[in-house]
């Protein structure tokens, strides 16, 4: 409503906060107002995705319900602070009154099916007059490795022995208790701890998964029950009291002691997927139960920080530029691809502004080096090269810029080598004019000449008879700023 100021730096991926296997989108209208007409309260929408991207309808509205609180001044992806494997999110209000003006509030607001809780459930206040705590919220990962992610947030205004000093709070997830029930990722060894966005290229066909197992009425012999899922696949949604939505489980009963023992297990890969997601739980003795119910909650194995199951299309081993004859060759190598489409080559000749010069189909699914080639045959002088590299889903991402300056076909050379008072420099055709450049060692011009036009190769005369003795740059641009030829100049 009015100036609701979407979006106005305040957009934040928010996770896979309704456990759908897709991840969501947290935008911040710090100004928004309610159909009530309560003035800048501000409000979080949660808009959540699907397999067709993310959806425009059926977004959730969070909202603070008191005026100027400016809720979505700040919103960030929480990662799974309570462990139970939906994502959360953090809120940031830096005009809230609790009980003090402007002292500021944050929120979290815990994930679930279908869509997010409307409520916090849990806040942390400014405690001072304009302190203005929520201006900056952050998901920290998980912290003291407990297993559950943990938050900051910023306070900017506080007084910390000085005026306006500013304080960053920490929030621990698992309710602070440090309860240790550490759930990992490993490579196929089962010894050597692997990201959940890594692969194990010593073995390729597996992965390992690893928790450490403790039960709530101290020793206990308990069986492991794991669901793996690949990125994008939502989990079965089986509810606690049922044995069924697993993928595996532990073949024999382990007894784990009255401390607690870590169960590992390893994993087969599905064939053409590269990356995956996991939980884990216990299912106990029934012999021992005490209120029935004979299995623990799920651990989640990548929940703990946003981002660390995201997968790019395409993992680029290197890319490389080189001269060939009348074309540029443009070259690259990929390590693994999962799911790419095609790979668009884009070429520019200042480095800034780039076109789309080719398309190379991608091989859309491998776990082997693949190289890849394009021929540029319309190249400039000094070309710029890289690659969008774009996913079956849509999703893209650019490679690294590479250059190449060609030194065939200059049209003669610059002499006299060294020289003292003027140089002469071969020219390119310069239908509408153009420019030359002196640049010193460090890349700094020295000298500038306009250069009439020309329609056919030519040398010019440079006078050089003022500046210290050194090697030079002489950059020839034409009219559109292009770099047309680059040559090296000698001063005596």
């Amino acid at each position: 409503a009015g100036q609701a100021l979407l979006g106005a730096s305040c957009v934040a991926g928010g996770g896979d906060v309704n456990g759908d296997g897709f991840d969501e989108l947290v935008l911040g209208l710090p100004d928004w107002e309610n159909s009530a007409g309560t003035p800048d309260e501000g409000c979080a929408l949660v808009h959540y995705g699907s397999s067709s991207g993310i959806q425009t309808t059926g977004a959730s509205t969070l909202q603070s319900n008191q005026a100027n609180a400016n809720m979505g001044a700040a919103v960030a992806a929480a990662g799974d602070m309570n462990g139970d494997g939906y994502a959360d999110l953090l809120i940031g209000l830096p005009l809230y009154d609790q009980t003090l003006t402007d002292e500021g509030h944050a929120r979290l607001h815990l994930g679930r099916n279908p869509t997010i809780t409307p409520s916090a459930a849990a806040t942390i206040r400014g405690a001072e007059t304009g302190a203005e705590l929520g201006l900056a919220v952050a998901g920290a990962g998980d912290v003291n490795g407990d297993g559950y992610s943990d938050i900051l947030v910023g306070a900017p205004l506080f007084d910390s022995g000085a005026a306006d000093a500013g304080r960053t709070v920490f929030g621990y997830g698992n309710e602070g208790g440090n309860i240790d029930r550490l759930t990992r990722q490993y490579q196929a060894d089962l010894v050597n701890p692997l990201a959940t966005n890594c692969m194990d290229f010593a073995d390729p066909d597996h992965f390992g998964i690893g928790h450490f197992a403790r039960s709530p009425i101290q020793r206990n012999a308990v069986r492991m029950h794991w669901e793996v899922v690949f990125e994008g696949q939502a989990f079965s949604g089986s509810p606690i009291t049922s044995g069924q939505g697993n993928t595996g489980v532990s073949a024999a009963a382990i007894d784990i002691g009255a401390g607690g023992t870590e169960i590992k297990q390893l994993i087969y890969k599905t064939p053409n997927f590269i990356r995956y997601k996991w939980r884990v739980r216990l299912e106990y003795d029934k012999a021992k139960l005490i209120d029935g119910q004979p299995f623990s909650r799920w651990f989640y194995g990548y929940a703990s920080g946003y981002g660390d199951i995201g997968v790019l299309p395409v993992e680029l081993l290197t890319i490389a530029a080189a001269e060939e004859g009348a074309v540029n060759r443009v070259s690259w190598a990929t390590a693994t691809e999962s799911n790419s489409s095609v790979f668009e080559v884009e070429r520019s000749m200042d480095g800034s502004t780039f076109e789309h010069i080719g398309t190379v189909p991608a091989a859309g699914n491998s776990l082997q080096t693949i190289d890849y080639a394009f021929f540029d045959d319309d190249p400039g002088a000094l070309t710029y090269y890289r690659l969008r590299m774009v996913d079956h889903d849509g999703t893209w991402e650019h490679s690294p810029m590479v250059s190449i300056f060609r030194r065939s076909g200059v049209g003669g050379h610059v002499f006299p080598v060294p020289a003292v008072n003027v140089v002469y420099v071969p020219l390119p055709d310069l239908p509408m004019g153009g420019s030359a450049d002196l640049l010193d060692g460090l890349g700094r011009r020295v000298r500038s000449w306009e250069l009439s036009p020309a329609t056919s190769a030519r040398s010019e005369e440079f006078p050089i008879g003022d500046l210290p003795a050194g090697s030079y740059t002489m950059q020839v641009l034409g009219k559109d700023g292009h770099v047309l030829k680059l040559a090296r100049v000698v001063k005596q």
